[in-house]
C-alpha cells in the first residue's frame, strides 16, 4: 500500500510539471561604440588608436556581437590629418599606432557603418602619473578582498578628472574637487575572485568633466562587474557620438582624448 501511495504521488508531481516560456522584451538593437586615444604622460606626441564596434544583444546572450568591415577615420580639425584606423585580428577592433597627436587639436572620429555615419568630437585631456600600487592588508565585508593602495600628485590650479581601470572590468573614476594639488592616496578593493600571482596592468586617465558624469551613471547603473563600462545600460545613456545620417537612431557609447599612465601590479 505504502508503495503504491509513493508511486501515485510520484506521477502527480511529474504530472503537474509544466514547461514554462519567458518572452524577454528586447530593445532594437543599437551600435557601441568604445573608442579611445591615448598617449603617455612622459612628454611623448606619440598616441595610440582603438575604435571597438559592437552592437546591443538581448539580456540572455553570451556575446555581444562585433561589427566588422566599418570605415573608420580620425581627422585633425587643424591640419585636415585624417588617420585610416583598419579593423585588427579581432573582429570589430579597430587600431592604429604610434600617431603623432597634436595635443592643441581637435580631432573628429568617423565611422560609416552600413552606409550610416557617426561622428564625435574630442581633444585631449590631460593627466598624472601614478606614483604607487602597493596592496593592503585590510578587508571589506567577506574578510577575503584584496586591498590596493594607489597613490599621485595632483596638479594644483587644474580641474582634474580621472578614469582608472584597475583590470577585470574594474573600474573608478574621480574628481580632485576636494584634493586639488595634493598627493592623494585611496584604497581599491578587489572581490575574492580576483587571480592572485598574476601580473596585471592598472590604468590611469585623464577624462573632462562631460565624461566624468557619463562614466559615473553608467557605473552606476552596470556595477563594477557588470561586463565593463560599455556593457548595456538598465537605461538609455547617450554619450558624444552622434548618427549625423538618422539622428534618431544615435549610438552608445563614447569618444576621448586621454593622457595615460600605466604600472604593473601583482596581488600576493
Amino acid at each position: 500500500m505504502k508503495k503504491s501511495f509513493l508511486l501515485l504521488v510520484l506521477v502527480l508531481l511529474y504530472s503537474c510539471e509544466e514547461v514554462i516560456e519567458l518572452e524577454v522584451p528586447s530593445a532594437p538593437q543599437k551600435l557601441v561604440i568604445d573608442a579611445l586615444i591615448t598617449k603617455s604622460v612622459y612628454d611623448t606626441q606619440k598616441a595610440n588608436v582603438e575604435v571597438r564596434l559592437m552592437t546591443t544583444s538581448n539580456y540572455f546572450d553570451a556575446q555581444i556581437p562585433p561589427v566588422s568591415a566599418a570605415d573608420v577615420t580620425i581627422t585633425n580639425l587643424s591640419s585636415n590629418e585624417i588617420w585610416n584606423i583598419s579593423e585588427s585580428s579581432e573582429a570589430g577592433t579597430y587600431t592604429k599606432e604610434n600617431v603623432l597627436l597634436d595635443t592643441l587639436s581637435q580631432y573628429q572620429l568617423t565611422i560609416n557603418v552600413d552606409g550610416e555615419i557617426y561622428e564625435a568630437i574630442s581633444q585631449l585631456v590631460r593627466s598624472v602619473p601614478i606614483k604607487s600600487v602597493v596592496q593592503g592588508n585590510q578587508t571589506l565585508f567577506t574578510g577575503d578582498e584584496t586591498e590596493i593602495i594607489i597613490s599621485y600628485q595632483d596638479v594644483k590650479d587644474r580641474e582634474d578628472f580621472y578614469f582608472i581601470d584597475f583590470g577585470y572590468n574594474n573600474y573608478f573614476i574621480g574628481t580632485d574637487k576636494f584634493y586639488d594639488g595634493s598627493d592623494f592616496s585611496f584604497s581599491f578593493f578587489y572581490d575574492e575572485d580576483f587571480p592572485k600571482n598574476q601580473e596585471i596592468y592598472i590604468s590611469m586617465l585623464g577624462i573632462d568633466e562631460a565624461a566624468y558624469n557619463y562614466f559615473r551613471i553608467l557605473l552606476a547603473q552596470s556595477g563594477q562587474d557588470g561586463g565593463g563600462p560599455f556593457s548595456t545600460p538598465s537605461s538609455i545613456l547617450r554619450g558624444n557620438i552622434e548618427n549625423s545620417t538618422h539622428p534618431e537612431n544615435f549610438p552608445l557609447g563614447y569618444f576621448r582624448i586621454s593622457e595615460k599612465d600605466q604600472v604593473p601590479f601583482t596581488a600576493e
